[in-house]
């Protein structure tokens, strides 16, 4: 069985691993910034999004680290904001869910709490962004405990988003309704190559759109 560190724990490394990634893409094309978990990290490193931005006239940087939840990520949330982008792609719903999924108990109420709170800090450092996108979890996973934790989870993140101008979101459940081929069989949420494409495809229509920029 796989274990997680406590959330607050990992948190405490990030300031060690803070790097934003270099843009590839025309020097003078729009950029976007996409932050996230594993699903980021699995189509980053296949290509599928620095094909697909640079492709659509966009230079791009992809900040991914595995089982990276929101408290994780912050530095390279930071790094974001500091590029001056015009879009910035959050997708950490995969291990926002699995922190409070694995917590015992008695500590899942802190764990939900504090990977709420650092969502929010996360979209109050992005304000200056014209176009924040925020993917939510897909609430098909079938590993135990995770679709009513993503639920719960979205539940509360949408509203979240909408209090922000200069942000939207994807309903990652939604978009990929009809698509099992997309996913891992073994959890319903990891991708395939398929869905490496299809998100990277999503990330990049939803940031060509959201914003007046």
């Amino acid at each position: 069985m796989r274990r997680w560190p406590p959330v607050a724990l990992l948190a405490l490394l990030v300031p060690l691993t803070a790097c934003l990634p270099p843009f590839v893409g025309a020097p003078d094309a729009p950029k976007a910034v996409v932050v996230g978990d594993s699903l980021v990290f699995q189509a980053g490193y296949s290509g599928d999004i620095d094909r697909t931005f640079t492709s659509r006239a966009w230079q791009v940087s992809v900040a991914a680290t595995i089982g990276g939840n929101i408290a994780i990520v912050a530095p390279s949330v930071i790094d974001a904001a500091l590029a001056l982008p015009q879009v910035v792609v959050v997708d950490t719903a995969t291990s926002d869910v699995n922190a409070a999924r694995i917590a015992s108990d008695a500590n899942r109420p802190r764990a939900r709490a504090e990977i709420r709170d650092a969502m929010v800090q996360a979209l109050d450092r992005l304000r200056s962004v014209p176009c924040v996108v925020v993917v939510t979890a897909n609430e098909r996973g079938i590993t135990p405990g995770f679709a009513p934790e993503a639920e719960a989870y979205d539940a509360w993140l949408v509203p979240t988003v909408q209090g922000y101008p200069n942000a939207t979101w994807i309903d990652w459940t939604a978009w990929s309704t009809g698509h099992p081929e997309w996913f891992d069989p073994e959890d319903g949420v990891h991708l395939t190559d398929a869905g490496k494409a299809a998100l990277a495809d999503v990330m990049e229509r939803t940031g060509r759109t959201c914003g007046a920029w």
